[in-house]
């Protein structure tokens, strides 16, 4: 099973284009690249244009800290995603207004009811709403910009109502999508053309003959932040703002720094390296990352190298690849999987100790079956609650490594420690209890291979660096004492009251 993210609803488009200033209306636009030798130098975030809560949610040794520290790392880690978040529902809007189009109350409500199983599986829009996750007006501007977006396309593309609801069409929609932002200059932190001072992203058009701006603020970002939060997403959370505490503190300690204008710089240079089909964001999928989780880990192996005043040595690339040999040679596994769930599919946190022991009891059952010789792929047709592989009989479709790829930790070890037709016993991961199959295994490659090569130096100096980097912050942690508020009062912050300066 993937790890979840952060739990941020998003209004999906495409991946964010840069192109320069628009001049006429509908003209293509293009970007000219940075080179190698410019840099840019990015704008810290004004964490004084607002003023948030500061009730404590844990302390460090003693150290507090509060909701407005929490809120502000939150909206820092997830800053790429909310950014493109907003401006392409921004982009909507504004193609609704060049093609006069409007989304009534009664589309607003029938694209509702079509979002709501994808939002809240086996929820009524009144549960949804009692539950404290979203507000309606959320929903239902949700909503409008959903319908909006496909009620601009209906008409570009001249798709007439009994031809709607084809399969093709959400595909042909992404390839519509990536046309529109021909018309538009967007503007990210942190890349050039770079949004006006104060501003975390931009996006200018021109209608009518009039250029059009529109800009996102850290106040709208932590407003968006915080309407989508999910309980599950506050928890982890919490526990990355502890780390990053640690490390900033640790930073501190030792006179060293890791920079925006670095963090990007490097982003930069990853998606000049990685061009073409197999671009950088592609990598990072597989990877089971975001671009804003790969930069956080990039500060954390910047820190940890900066404090530890360390230099990678070939000898240390060495050791590390050999007592991982099994991972560079590229072993793995297919698996399949029944998954007895215990979360709440809204909250994305255990429903509690009862639901866990009947979870438990349930896996244990099937793995008695499938050793007693039941064909596994019926088992998960029949009993798994992963909806994505129970069609397929469980059937996990990207063969597993033993680490990378974004699943569960604990889902993963289990998986990479079974051969060719051995099943695990219940396993538990943060979705619920997992009986695994392992379906076929490719053993690791016998060819010889120059490590010294720089595909493959690059590589296993990049994994022994994030390796080393995530025990350090470990050992940060477990050298601190560190105390956090209940889950109950953690919830508050879906509650939380702001307002700009």
């Amino acid at each position: 099973m993937r790890g979840m993210t952060l739990g941020l609803a998003m209004i999906v488009l495409a991946a964010v284009h840069l192109p320069l200033a628009a001049q006429d209306e509908g003209a293509p636009i293009t970007l000219p690249r940075l080179k190698k030798s410019q840099n840019v130098i990015v704008e810290e975030i004004n964490r004084t244009s607002i003023v948030l809560p500061t009730k404590p949610v844990a302390w460090v040794d003693g150290e507090v800290i509060t909701q407005a520290d929490l809120l502000w790392h939150l909206l820092r880690n997830n800053l790429g995603q909310i950014s493109k978040n907003l401006l392409e529902s921004k982009l909507v809007e504004l193609e609704m207004k060049r093609n006069g189009i409007t989304v009534s109350p009664d589309e607003i409500r029938d694209e509702l009811e079509e979002m709501l199983p994808r939002i809240a599986p086996n929820q009524t829009l009144d549960e949804l709403l009692a539950s404290g996750l979203y507000s309606r007006a959320y929903l239902e501007d949700m909503a409008r910009i959903s319908r909006g977006r496909k009620k601009v396309f209906w008409k570009a593309k001249n798709i007439p109502e009994d031809q709607r609801a084809n399969e093709a069409n959400p595909f042909l929609m992404q390839i519509w999508a990536n046309e529109i932002k021909n018309k538009y200059q967007m503007s990210v932190r942190g890349q050039k053309p770079a949004p006006p001072k104060g501003a975390l992203a931009a996006l200018t058009t021109i209608i009518d003959g009039k250029k059009v701006s529109y800009v996102v603020r850290p106040e709208e970002a932590m407003k968006f932040l915080v309407g989508v939060l999910r309980p599950a997403a506050i928890v982890r959370g919490l526990d990355e703002a502890i780390d990053s505490f640690l490390v900033e503190r640790e930073m501190k300690r030792h006179g060293v720094k890791v920079t925006d204008s670095e963090i990007e710089g490097w982003a930069r240079e990853m998606r000049a390296k990685f061009e073409g089909p197999f671009s950088w964001d592609m990598i990072l999928r597989l990877q089971g990352l975001t671009p804003d989780a790969a930069r956080r880990r990039w500060r954390d192996v910047q820190a940890w190298k900066r404090c530890n005043d360390i230099t990678v040595t070939d000898a240390d690339i060495q050791k590390f690849r050999q007592e991982n040999e099994d991972y560079f040679r590229t072993r793995t596994v297919k698996v399949r999987h029944v998954l007895c769930k215990f979360i709440d599919d809204s909250t994305g946190l255990s429903s509690g100790p009862e639901a866990e022991a009947k979870a438990l009891a349930r896996a244990e059952r099937i793995a008695r079956l499938a050793e007693e010789g039941v064909e596994f792929q019926k088992l998960a047709q029949l009993y798994s609650d992963d909806q994505a592989s129970r069609k397929n009989g469980g059937l996990i479709n990207q063969p597993i490594k033993k680490w990378g790829g974004g699943y569960d930790p604990a889902f993963q070890k289990a998986a990479y420690a079974l051969h060719r037709g051995e099943i695990s016993k219940p396993v538990k991961s943060s979705f619920g209890y997992h009986v695994i199959y392992c379906e076929e295994e490719s053993p690791p490659t016998s060819r010889d291979i120059d490590w010294t090569n720089p595909r493959y130096a690059d590589w296993i100096t990049e994994e022994y660096e994030n390796y080393m980097a995530k025990r350090w912050t470990e050992a940060l942690r477990s050298k601190a004492d560190i105390k956090k508020v209940p889950a109950a009062e953690l919830f508050e912050l879906k509650n939380a009251e702001f307002k700009s300066k």
